[in-house]
C-alpha cells in the first residue's frame, strides 16, 4: 500500500498504519483499528469516556445515558420552570400575569407565604403565553412576597 505526498512522490504505508487500517469494515467499530465510517457517515457502536461537544475543546457532555434517553422520551414538548415574587403592585391589583414564553397548554404551580403553601386556595389558569395567578374572593388575596413557582409545557 502507499500514498503521494504533497510533491506526488509516492511513499510506502509502514507496516503498523497498514495493521491498523487491515480488516477494518466502514460503518463499524473494531478496538485497536481505524475508524471508518459508512457511505452514510455512520458508526454502529462507538464508547467514549469523555464526549465533547462543540468548537474548540468543546463542552463535556456530563448527563448518563439514561439521563439522555429519558428527554429523548418528552419528544418536542416544551417546558419552562417559572419563579416570581409577587411585587406591592401586583398585591394592590389582585392578579399577576408571568410570562411563560411558550403557549400554555397545562401547567403545575406551587405558592408559597413565608414558606407556608397557600397554593390550593388561590385562582391560577394558563392563559395563551402567560400563567395567570389572582386573588380568589377572600380564600386567597395575592399578597406581596408570595413566591410562585411553576412548570408549564407547551
Amino acid at each position: 500500500m502507499g500514498n503521494y505526498d504533497s510533491n506526488f512522490k509516492f511513499n510506502k504505508i509502514s507496516d503498523s498504519d497498514q495493521t491498523v487500517l487491515d480488516g477494518v469494515a466502514a460503518g463499524t467499530v473494531t478496538a485497536s483499528k481505524a475508524v471508518v465510517v459508512g457511505t452514510n457517515k455512520n458508526v454502529d457502536v462507538l464508547a467514549i469516556a469523555d464526549l465533547k461537544l462543540g468548537s474548540g475543546a468543546g463542552t463535556s457532555v456530563t448527563s448518563s445515558a439514561a439521563e439522555l434517553n429519558a428527554v429523548d422520551g418528552i419528544g418536542t414538548t416544551a417546558i419552562k420552570v417559572l419563579k416570581h415574587t409577587v411585587t406591592a403592585g401586583e398585591a394592590t391589583a389582585g392578579t399577576v400575569s408571568i410570562p411563560a414564553v411558550l403557549t400554555v397548554a397545562g401547567f403545575v404551580c406551587t405558592i408559597l407565604r413565608a414558606g407556608k403553601d397557600v397554593t390550593n386556595k388561590a385562582a391560577i389558569a394558563g392563559s395563551t403565553t402567560n400563567l395567570v395567578v389572582a386573588t380568589n374572593s377572600t380564600d386567597y388575596v395575592l399578597t406581596e412576597n408570595d413566591v410562585i413557582q411553576a412548570i408549564v409545557w407547551a
